[in-house]
């Protein structure tokens, strides 16, 4: 079996601050950025810009900005991905913040990496579809691509997150 690697989608970034206790933050996020070094865990530019932009970043913002040098692969994914992905999940755009939605770009990431022959998860708060757009499951269902929560992902890697709060 391949072994799988992660596409950090923007919205389990951001929550890493919500759901993990503050004295496992700087170990969980030193552990992803090894495997972010190890082509474990991808990011994408968008993702960086989505997290960490803002004049005083708070800890994923900074840790974002920190790692993106080290990303192995596809930190901007290529034009023509992208309009692939716009092609066949344009409403995964929340229109209330398209200008700012690393969404296209973390699917993007996602279809790169199998390209490569690798087995990528997206990893994701983004389940619920709305009115005015789809959540990032339900776009990555529309490539086969495989979602997780952050619950899961954190059970599934050897980081340690200590226990995890619920989900506002």
């Amino acid at each position: 079996m391949q072994q799988r690697v992660w596409v950090l989608d923007a919205s389990v970034v951001i929550d890493f601050k919500i759901r993990i206790n503050v004295q496992f933050q700087w170990a969980f996020l030193r552990c992803l950025e090894l495997m972010v070094n190890a082509g474990l865990a991808y990011i994408t530019e968008d993702v960086v810009r989505e997290v960490g932009d803002g004049v005083y970043p708070d800890a994923p913002g900074a840790w974002v900005y920190g790692v993106r040098n080290g990303v192995q692969v596809g930190f901007r994914t290529s034009a023509e991905v992208l309009e692939f992905v716009l092609s066949r999940a344009a409403d995964v755009v929340d229109p209330d913040d398209s200008e700012d939605d690393a969404d296209p770009s973390v699917i993007a990431q996602a279809i790169e990496l199998i390209r490569d022959g690798k087995h990528p998860v997206v990893v994701t708060k983004d389940r619920r579809d709305r009115q005015d757009h789809i959540s990032m499951r339900t776009a990555c269902d529309r490539f086969d691509i495989p979602t997780c929560s952050l619950d899961e992902f954190v059970a599934e890697i050897d980081c340690d997150a200590g226990e995890l709060k619920p989900e506002a």
